[in-house]
């Protein structure tokens, strides 16, 4: 499972070495949002995150089998949200197709991509930035 995470205060990103279950109880504690980006978690991978997090179980399930449709689906305090992602490439001449899944609450938003992900190049320097690029 590749992983990336980030704590941010006040729109910034803040430079901190702290471990995930740290960072979300000083983002719950003194304010800040705690962005964690995953891809293609096995259950055992994303078992202790979603621990952290506090994850509704069917949404858990649900992110590490993956093949969803779309959905918004709300919990007691998370929203999941389920995102189908196609793209067509043009030299093959074939549809590739992937998915984004969010748990999405109050201090952090939980990112899990499966298959491939394609931006449109008017998100991409948005996304860039996210990334600290």
């Amino acid at each position: 499972m590749a992983m990336d995470y980030a704590l941010y205060r006040n729109g910034v990103r803040a430079l901190d070495g702290a471990g995930i279950s740290e960072l979300i109880a000083s983002a719950r504690k003194d304010g800040g949002f705690l962005w964690v980006g995953v891809s293609e978690p096995s259950t055992a991978e994303f078992e202790k995150l979603a621990a952290d997090f506090e994850l509704h179980p069917l949404a858990v399930e649900d992110a590490i089998t993956a093949k969803q449709r779309p959905k918004l689906e709300t919990y007691e305090g998370m929203t999941f949200v389920v995102f189908r992602t196609t793209f067509y490439e043009d030299r093959a001449s074939q549809v590739t197709t992937g998915e984004i899944l969010a748990f999405i609450g109050e201090h952090y938003i939980v990112v899990v991509r499966h298959g491939e992900v394609h931006l449109l190049p008017e998100f991409e320097v948005v996304w860039n930035k996210i990334q600290g690029y």
